[in-house]
């Protein structure tokens, strides 16, 4: 359906971490996860064995709504899911989470596609919550998928669902303790470039419909 999708979203060297550690973000069509959603993103990194994140979804055409992009669940990777390791990932890549770095390549997504909306699920929509898995301990998401899409900007729907915002908002230095300010600056102009590069490569791969513009879904 999108041949985006089934290939890598960044050259080997475009995604690169503080100390020059390079990451991969890859578009896959999952069966793994495939209640959650048709597609996933992937965070992989060889300098941290493989598979670091990934975040499963779908892009759907509403009667009411246009084209959104609906998140169904997020997945980490049991090896690099250790207290540790993610301080290290998360210091590497300037401070920002793996399954941050996934929201913001999300959004690009739904910027270069022209979508109007991004939806995540919570924990009480989650497939998880279904009958058929609820005593399944190892079916149980391990993130607190509330508390994580609040900390994005999300808004609680009241359908099971949160309302994201379609664009990254820079933080603001003045929300910043001065000793980190330098360090959120160089951040963001590392995802101003990330986002570029992403948006580039996302553009005229999306559905084939043209979605009306959204004012959210400008590039960077």
């Amino acid at each position: 359906m999108h041949p985006i999708l089934e290939s890598p979203l960044s050259d080997p060297g475009a995604v690169f971490g503080r100390g020059g550690e390079p990451y991969l973000l890859e578009g896959a069509s999952t069966s793994k996860c495939n209640k959650e959603g048709e597609h996933s993103l992937i965070l992989r990194s060889p300098a941290h064995g493989g598979v670091i994140a990934g975040v499963t979804f779908l892009v759907t055409r509403l009667p009411d709504d246009g084209w959104v992009l609906l998140v169904g669940g997020l997945q980490g990777s049991a090896k690099e899911g250790t207290p540790e390791a993610i301080k290290a990932i998360t210091k590497s890549l300037h401070g920002l989470r793996p399954n941050a770095l996934l929201v913001f390549a999300l959004r690009q997504l739904a910027g270069a596609w022209r979508l109007g909306s991004i939806r995540a699920v919570g924990n009480q929509g989650h497939i998880s919550q279904h009958a058929d898995y609820r005593f399944n301990r190892s079916r149980r998401p391990r993130l607190a998928y509330d508390e994580f899409w609040r900390e994005c900007g999300g808004e609680e729907r009241g359908d099971g669902f949160f309302e994201l915002p379609v664009r990254h908002r820079p933080r603001a230095d003045a929300s910043s303790p001065a000793h980190k300010r330098a360090a959120c600056r160089r951040r963001e102009a590392w995802l101003a470039g990330l986002g570029q590069a992403l948006q580039a490569r996302l553009a005229g791969l999306g559905p084939t419909a043209e979605p009306a513009p959204h004012p959210g879904c400008a590039p960077i």
